[in-house]
């Protein structure tokens, strides 16, 4: 709904379960789960429904057969036995960077789309505008498979389904984070989101299992069924997504956790009137405030918080209780923090988006103790990234939510992925168990500052308190954050093809390439850094 006074907004599957079950034991918190459920499964359809066609490739542009002037992959040296069959390509796929430039378009069009959806979904209900996305991501999806069963071979066709596909899905992101962040104070996001964020790893396993069905017979099907189950999933938000505590007469979220006070303000922002006050489409930053107002804050007493409450101003308490007002883009963007977590990200995600596309091709290239591994093997085995991705992400977002810092913990396992990824590399041959290990532990250290930037930090930036407690700028602010990262995950998968096509032993290329990213990521949080270090010396004084 636009912006302003908040009615509430009780969907249909909700109202007829309280019809039957009117005295919820412990009500908010199994809202609360089921809040975490349905947006869990929400975005793992999203990533299934877009990795279908990672999984198609294959058959659109296959590998195990002669291709007419060209070398095979087949290894020799690692004692595979060199293909006898032509290849047969799905035309317009002759070329392999026509694969590639699939990847940049819906990239590209999923990264600049970000930025808008994030706008929109502040303004509008965001369940309606989730499922809006989800059904037309499923009606793209499935386009993609009538390719098969009408003989289509225009190449125009599918550069503009995966252009409007990558439109679509960015609907995503920024409304899930939106909506758990209604729903999770800022003292237990951290953890709780770097759990939840498992469903991109859960989305990326389905999205290869069930197109593989498939794959080889009849690779339409591999499209068309991911889209009725997001289509399908699409219902279910419509049905049972409760966006915010009130609509169901739960209590809104702290802010400022009681239980958990080392989130709590410094005590040198808690008689800063401006930043509660200030009208959030006429945002400025003094250069106080913005040393007072960096995200996340560290500890203070129960005392001082006390303080803060009971001395802050009039007129800074009557800001809060007016209808909220959705932030513009710039004002956004001006919020301390927005900006280096931003470009932080373009360079994360550069670098987990080159491994979510091409980790099965790395594994497929290396000799394992003197042998290649299958196809079947190698996408089977890259997902230990995925799980090593998982750890990472919830070991951080535990780590953030103790000490009260976010840029820290993500700068050293930054620092700490440059020498796992050469380890990686030059030793990750040696046998099964070194690759496998290595590949978790890099995944970790690179998904870990990747899960926390896009889920806790977005949503603590989106709620940062520059804001006065308006919450109309959290789809926007992980829309920023997310839509600069995406730009990155599409620069990222579209230079290695490159790479691929032209360097004759690229992947230490791409390695080097990727440890450049990892340091450049981890500079752009030093600034916020300093700060962090700054507030633990002055909560020891």
């Amino acid at each position: 709904m636009p912006s302003g006074a908040r009615c509430k907004d009780v969907p249909i599957g909700i109202r007829f379960i309280r019809s039957w079950a009117p005295r919820l034991s412990n009500r908010t918190a199994v809202y609360k789960a089921s809040v975490v459920c349905v947006t869990f499964f929400t975005y793992a359809t999203y990533h299934m429904s877009r990795r279908a066609i990672s999984v198609v490739k294959t058959n659109w542009y296959p590998s195990d057969c002669i291709w007419p002037g060209k070398s095979n992959d087949s290894h020799p040296e690692c004692g595979n036995v060199p293909p006898t069959t032509e290849c047969h390509p799905w035309k317009p796929f002759d070329k392999e960077s026509r694969l590639g430039d699939l990847d940049f378009v819906f990239l590209l069009g999923y990264a600049f789309a970000t930025y808008i959806s994030g706008q929109i979904g502040d303004r509008f209900n965001l369940r309606y505008f989730l499922f809006a996305g989800m059904l037309l991501s499923g009606i793209f999806t499935s386009m993609l498979g009538l390719a098969y069963f009408f003989n289509i071979h225009s190449f125009a066709f599918f550069v503009v389904v995966q252009l409007f596909g990558g439109i679509v899905q960015s609907t995503g992101w920024p409304s899930v984070v939106a909506v758990m962040a209604n729903w999770f104070g800022v003292g237990h996001r951290g953890f709780v989101m770097g759990l939840w964020n498992s469903h991109t790893s859960l989305g990326n396993i389905i999205g290869a299992i069930i197109p593989g069905i498939w794959v080889h017979n009849a690779w339409g099907w591999s499209f068309i069924v991911p889209g009725i189950i997001i289509a399908s999933m699409a219902i279910v938000v419509l049905l049972f997504l409760i966006v915010d505590p009130t609509d169901v007469d739960c209590p809104p979220v702290s802010k400022v956790p009681e239980q958990q006070p080392q989130r709590q303000r410094p005590r040198g922002q808690q008689h800063s009137s401006e930043t509660a006050v200030m009208p959030v489409d006429h945002l400025t930053i003094s250069e106080d405030s913005e040393q007072d107002a960096l995200l996340p804050v560290l500890p203070v007493s129960n005392d001082d918080v006390a303080s803060a409450v009971t001395e802050q101003p009039a007129h800074a308490t009557s800001s809060r209780d007016q209808p909220a007002t959705a932030v513009s883009f710039l004002s956004a963007l001006r919020i301390p923090g927005v900006l280096e977590y931003s470009l932080c990200l373009f360079f994360s995600k550069f670098m987990n988006y080159i491994f979510l596309y091409w980790m099965p091709k790395y594994v497929r290239d290396v000799c394992v103790a003197g042998h290649s591994l299958s196809k079947q093997h190698s996408a089977y085995y890259s997902s230990l990234f995925d799980v090593g991705g998982i750890i990472g992400g919830a070991a951080l977002g535990y780590v953030s939510d103790r000490t009260g810092a976010s840029a820290i913990p993500s700068v050293i396992m930054l620092l700490l992925s440059i020498p796992s990824l050469y380890i990686f590399n030059t030793y990750g041959g040696d046998s099964l168990g070194a690759l496998l290990g290595l590949m978790a532990l890099t995944g970790a250290l690179l998904n870990g500052p990747y899960s926390l930037i896009t889920t806790a930090v977005s949503a603590d930036l989106g709620t940062h308190e520059v804001l006065g407690g308006n919450q109309k700028a959290l789809a926007t602010v992980a829309a920023i954050i997310d839509g600069t990262g995406s730009i990155g995950a599409a620069l990222g998968p579209y230079l290695v093809g490159i790479a691929l096509q032209d360097v004759k032993n690229p992947w230490p290329v791409v390695v080097n390439v990727c440890m450049g990213a990892s340091l450049l990521s981890a500079l752009f949080l030093l600034r916020i850094c300093f700060k962090e270090l700054s507030r633990f010396r002055a909560s020891r004084q």
